[in-house]
């Protein structure tokens, strides 16, 4: 899929909202911060705030067709405004995803723990 994601412009991500299912994260979207591209969502829970939260892109409501066109047609008429984006992504998954990222968050946790304990 990699090779696919690479000639891509932008990514995709949607998923119905019919049960409590619809409100996770599907792990998709990790690989997808991982490519530096620009993510469009027509998703709720928490992939919809991952995608707010880091900037990679922006979502509408799961279902909601006519706000997903409207999200394409803004990038395809305004690819400046979302040059950021890519970026955005790659760092919040360094930040989020990784080893690395759940080390350090543990770390600030165990910190602040031990100063309260003093």
């Amino acid at each position: 899929m990699g090779k696919f994601y690479k000639k891509a412009d932008a990514l995709l991500i949607t998923l119905r909202c019919i049960n409590e299912i619809g409100k996770t994260m599907p792990t998709k979207l990790e690989t997808y911060m991982t490519t530096g591209k620009p993510i469009f969502g027509a998703i709720n829970g928490a992939a919809e705030e991952v995608i707010r939260e880091s900037d990679c892109g922006r979502t509408v409501r799961a279902g909601d067709y006519m706000g997903l066109a409207n999200l394409m047609k803004d990038y395809i008429e305004h690819p400046e405004n979302y040059i950021h984006c890519g970026e955005n992504a790659k760092q919040y998954f360094a930040d989020n995803f990784t080893l690395e990222g759940h080390v350090d968050w543990l770390e600030g946790e165990f910190r602040q723990l031990a100063g309260m304990v003093r």
